[in-house]
């Protein structure tokens, strides 16, 4: 109980510090990111970036815009698969909505939407195994352009669940900050997050109770993407690691557009822990062929 007192007053102290963070970047938003030239800016971004160069133009209430990758595999295998088929069916789907800018901050809701779908398992009546959803609300700073490329900052609020009961429920909140680099055609962007604790369970099918306890042992604390682009194929890697308990995942993507489209072949490869959140403590290889149709 002593430990959960202690989180809570982390948490208070997390959210005091993100809080100071938006008042300072607010007040000197001016001074450090005035007189950036939104040319110079828009010059550096791909054709085929997943975020606009510049947002300033307003936008309608119904006028939702890509945030992570859309894709669909139909075909995935697994290497090892005790508890399901080899063969299954992922895709994501995910946007996200400016509600209000203020002095070139902007304020987004977001969501994505992770579904794994045992489409060939028919003696079973093809049931979806998970789907996970995370919904979000962060804050966008102005980027900022030097000689070493575009910097800017986000921070936000996120959840993500299962939506199923127990014992399968999963779910957390979190804090997070996340610094995206952009030069030219490759790009670099770490996230770090602080997890919002949850009140243990007072027996194991307490709907009220923390559901994965230690997921910070497979997640940890920080997560790595890295991107570029050579001519028209694209390649980005992801990771994350728990060096105390040499936990991680990694995922490998590799596209390539069909026609000049923005529809484009999609490889992904997945090696470790943490795919979604019913598999958050198993850890396995996974590779998937479909379409992606947001990077």
């Amino acid at each position: 109980m002593l430990f959960l007192k202690n989180r809570t007053g982390l948490n208070k102290i997390a959210i005091k510090v993100l809080y100071c963070l938006i008042i300072l970047l607010y007040t000197s938003a001016e001074s450090v990111f005035g007189e950036v030239d939104k040319s110079n800016i828009s010059m550096l971004r791909d054709n085929n970036s997943k975020k606009e160069s510049v947002i300033g133009e307003h936008e309608s209430l119904t006028d939702f815009r890509a945030y992570k990758s859309n894709y669909i595999l139909p075909v995935t295998f697994i290497d090892s698969y005790s508890d399901r088929q080899e063969k299954e069916v992922k895709f994501q789907i995910s946007f996200k909505q400016e509600l209000f800018a203020i002095n070139r901050f902007h304020l987004f809701l977001g969501y994505t939407q992770k579904s794994l779908w045992q489409a060939y398992d028919g003696e079973n009546s093809r049931p979806f195994r998970e789907t996970n959803y995370n919904p979000e609300l962060f804050v966008e700073s102005p980027e900022f352009l030097n000689e070493f490329g575009q910097t800017s900052l986000i921070m936000g609020l996120e959840h993500e669940s299962n939506g199923m009961v127990e014992p399968y429920s999963r779910s957390w909140n979190r804090i997070y900050v996340k610094m995206n680099h952009l030069i030219s055609r490759f790009s670099i962007e770490l996230k770090s997050w602080y997890r919002l604790p949850e009140s243990e369970k007072k027996y194991p099918l307490d709907p009220t109770g923390d559901e994965n306890p230690y997921i910070f042992d497979y997640y940890g604390f920080n997560e790595l993407a890295i991107r570029f682009n050579i001519s028209k194929l694209m390649i980005k890697t992801f990771g994350r690691y728990n060096p105390g308990e040499k936990n991680g995942a990694v995922q490998i993507d590799i596209a390539y557009p069909i026609l000049n489209r923005q529809m484009s072949w999609y490889c992904q490869y997945w090696n470790g822990y943490g795919e979604s959140l019913i598999d958050y403590d198993k850890s396995f290889t996974k590779i998937g062929l479909g379409l992606m149709f947001t990077k």
